[in-house]
């Protein structure tokens, strides 16, 4: 079951406005931690913050770099993700953004299929902020997307070892955050 905690849609004669509050659901049952995602639209810019909230004493969070990367398999440890496809269409793209500030953008021409680096996002404007109990990660993406379908997930890697998966629904029997049917229309 999706959680939209607070929506809000406007649309005016020169502008689309879209803010939306997701709390995301982890794949299996975990009290330790909250991950809730603000988004907003605005024209074509994608604005994502999220927030994670527990004991992050057990979270795995990378430094922040003084020059991040583009960097692959960021999936791998505490990654923030967002899947942008336009609604209808079968290609979609894949942005990865860690604490660390390293990040990557990748297009799929189908599920799962003809994965290459994308390089028509202008850039991702990143921040991260951390203090005892919140870990805040924002990126801005700018997308030639009229209509979008986005996917938000996060994985957080504990200290343990143990990796988790966090997206707005879930809908299989295994976390597979490039399952269109997870993703939210905006249109």
């Amino acid at each position: 079951m999706l959680s939209i905690l607070w929506r809000n849609w406007a649309v005016y004669e020169t502008m689309t406005k879209l803010e939306l509050t997701i709390e995301l659901k982890p794949f299996t049952p975990n009290s330790d931690f909250t991950v809730v995602c603000d988004l907003k639209i605005v024209h074509k810019t994608i604005d994502v913050q999220y927030r994670v909230s527990g004991d992050l004493e057990n979270l795995f969070i990378p430094d922040t770099k003084a020059q991040p990367q583009r960097m692959n398999r960021l999936w791998e440890t505490t990654c923030f993700e967002l899947f942008v496809a336009e609604v209808g269409k079968k290609e979609y793209s894949e942005v990865n953004v860690s604490p660390s500030g390293d990040w990557n953008v990748y297009t799929f021409s189908d599920y799962r299929a003809g994965m290459v680096p994308n390089n028509d996002f202008s850039g991702i404007k990143f921040s991260t902020t951390q203090n005892l109990t919140e870990l805040n990660v924002g990126f801005s993406v700018d997308s030639k997307i009229s209509k979008p379908s986005l996917g938000i997930s996060a994985v957080l890697k504990l200290n343990s070892g143990e990796i988790t998966y966090w997206a707005n629904r879930h809908i299989r029997d295994r976390p597979d955050f490039h399952l269109r049917e997870n993703f939210l229309d905006m249109a």
